[in-house]
């Protein structure tokens, strides 16, 4: 029995509430219906390129690169000319002459001389012929020469030197040069060096450019 009266009291409480939730409504009203709120669309923004949350993006990088490599490319073609580099380095200063005809300095043959004897006995020193390495020798020679006599600070002089190696083997052999320059200005030193193997002349020309 309690079951049973539970059952009908739990049936007539659903009955009741469903009776609420039912809304009868008339044909005057139905006709003019409230209007609804008009719906909001939700705002959309469309992301731009190389945006994101996380941070910058590598297609947010190369456009920025590409953007600045552009303006320095435009600026630098029709920027002024005054502070660019480019042109900075190309202005040419004119000065005015001297009217100097003699070197401050004037070649002396007893100190080209004494470059020429220190360099070649100390590179010359226990060398044997070979037709391969002599002339490679010639070229080491002439190099370290120039740069010794240019170390006298001879100015205005152009140096000039030539080496000359050869075999030993019981013959003559004669070393000339003739240059055209100036008897009081120009001046040249050489040095030769014999070995049971070998002979070597080195000859150092200055000469003087106005």
């Amino acid at each position: 029995m309690l079951k049973r009266l539970r059952e009908a009291s739990i049936s007539q409480d659903s009955a009741t509430t469903s009776s609420k939730q039912i809304t009868v409504t008339s044909p005057r009203e139905s006709k003019n219906p409230t209007p609804l709120p008009p719906l909001q669309h939700a705002q959309t923004t469309k992301p731009v390129l190389g945006q994101t949350g996380r941070g910058p993006s590598l297609l947010g990088l190369l456009a920025a690169k590409r953007f600045t490599r552009n303006l320095r490319n435009k600026y630098h073609r029709s920027g002024s000319i005054y502070g660019s580099s480019r042109y900075s380095n190309s202005i040419h200063v004119q000065r005015e002459p001297t009217y100097r005809m003699e070197p401050k300095h004037k070649f002396n043959s007893e100190e080209a001389e004494g470059v020429l004897k220190s360099i070649i006995d100390q590179r010359m020193k226990g060398f044997k012929y070979h037709p391969k390495f002599c002339s490679n020798m010639c070229k080491l020679l002439t190099d370290e020469i120039k740069d010794g006599v240019k170390k006298l600070k001879y100015d205005r002089y152009k140096i000039v030197a030539v080496v000359h190696i050869g075999e030993r083997r019981d013959q003559s052999t004669i070393v000339a040069s003739r240059c055209a320059w100036d008897k009081k200005l120009d001046d040249f030193a050489t040095y030769t060096l014999e070995t049971p193997s070998l002979f070597c002349t080195a000859s150092v020309f200055g000469i003087y450019n106005e």
